[in-house]
């Protein structure tokens, strides 16, 4: 057992790689500050720390902090819980520590934490808060909730150094009107409108290092903030360009913009342009369907035509090569003994007849001679040939069968229903 020093008032036990303190330890101590740092303490317990003004924690493995062995640090000032496993708090932990002014979380694993809109605010409390200093660098904090610190209300040192935040904006720092330096720099910012410290009436200090600063016209007025502004800009000689590749690492104190054209501006004439395009295009094909509507039924009739013409080669000749091969001629057998095809016309039936008839002339000679007559389905079908068109089949087979045309049409191919 440690004897009773009453008259302690400092103790530090830095690097002894302490990894567990009994309850109570410290309770017949009066140290005013202890010193625990770089250890391998792995949470907060009650050590008996009633009358500790500084407690410097950083560099252990940390991962919880008890109620209860917080719940009696009320004359606790400052606490450095920094570079530990910390990835939650206790929620409304500061109403314990009423006295606290100076807190610093960094290096721990609390963004998620933070950003999860389910937690109750770690900041907040039913009696003022008290805290100057907040440290909360290096968590991989990605978003900072509108009005999360608004009841740190005499806040006037905020770090937020090396986190991963894309955008800050005026509604994260509300109700910071003591607010005096703000450091938000190596986050993932490309921009930063000088109008989110507007409202931050009392700051002095500000640091935007390793912002990727984008340098065309959009950062003409924040530009001149920058030269103009009487906050002091920590590193401001250092702030560069990050874009385009055309001013990439220039100093954004010797940015000259003169006659620079801005890409919103480029990005505007290409949508104008577009939209020139668009609507020309939808007025073209507007007119265009209204004189096709106008007009659809010539147009039908027309293509009606064209495939027609474009179709008959074809079938004269896919008949013509069935019948040199000694097929059986379609004109005196599909068409006659089944149905027509609900596509098939009469143009298509007439050029089947008359191919046939041209390539097998001897085949319809010998038929003429013995007068067939063509078959029905209810009556006897009628004379194919006429005894004046023997005598010119026989002299010109060819031409009979053009002069027969008009015969086959009437007498034969009108029959089928089609």
């Amino acid at each position: 057992m440690i004897p009773s020093l009453s008259s302690l008032t400092h103790l530090n036990l830095t690097g002894n790689l302490i990894n567990y303190i009994a309850s109570n330890t410290f309770s017949d101590w009066n140290p005013r500050v202890i010193d625990l740092s770089f250890n391998r303490l792995s949470g907060v317990d009650d050590w008996g720390l009633s009358v500790v003004t500084e407690l410097y924690l950083q560099s252990n493995t940390i991962s919880y902090i008890e109620i209860g062995g917080i719940s009696k640090l009320n004359r606790l000032e400052v606490l450095n819980l920094s570079s530990n496993r910390l990835e939650t708090l206790p929620n409304s932990f500061l109403e314990y520590l009423t006295d606290l002014s100076h807190i610093d979380l960094s290096n721990n694993d609390l963004g998620d934490f933070l950003e999860d809109p389910s937690v109750p605010g770690v900041f907040s409390s039913s009696s003022p808060i008290r805290l100057e200093k907040l440290s909360l660098s290096s968590n991989s904090l990605k978003i900072l909730r509108p009005g999360y610190l608004s009841n740190l209300t005499v806040l006037e040192h905020l770090d937020l150094s090396h986190n991963k935040l894309t955008d800050v904006n005026s509604r994260q720092f509300q109700e910071l009107n003591l607010l005096k330096s703000l450091d938000i720099s190596y986050n993932e910012l490309s921009e930063f409108n000088y109008t989110t410290v507007n409202s931050l009436v009392s700051l002095k200090s500000l640091d935007l290092s390793g912002i990727s600063w984008t340098c065309d016209c959009t950062i003409e007025d924040t530009l001149e903030w920058l030269q103009t502004t009487k906050i002091s800009l920590i590193g401001y000689q250092k702030y560069e360009c990050a874009e385009p590749n055309s001013k990439k690492n220039v100093l954004l104190s010797e940015l000259n913009l003169d006659g620079e054209k801005c890409n919103v501006e480029i990005i505007m004439e290409k949508t104008i342009i577009l939209i020139i395009i668009g609507c020309t295009s939808f007025v073209i094909l507007v007119v265009a369907a209204i004189v096709f509507w106008q007009h659809r039924w010539r147009l039908k009739k027309k293509l009606k035509k064209q495939h027609y013409r474009s179709s008959a080669p074809k079938v004269m000749l896919n008949v013509a090569g069935r019948c040199m091969k000694g097929h059986r001629c379609p004109c005196l057998t599909t068409m006659t003994q089944r149905p027509c095809r609900r596509n098939t016309t009469l143009t298509h039936m007439a050029i089947t007849t008359l191919t046939c008839m041209l390539v097998h002339h001897t085949k319809l000679y010998h038929l003429a001679m013995s007068t067939p007559t063509l078959p029905s389905s209810k009556s006897s079908g009628k004379h194919l040939l006429s005894s004046n068109n023997l005598d010119i089949f026989k002299r010109k087979p060819a031409k009979m069968v053009l002069s027969l045309c008009g015969e086959i049409s009437t007498s034969y191919i009108l029959q089928f229903r089609c």
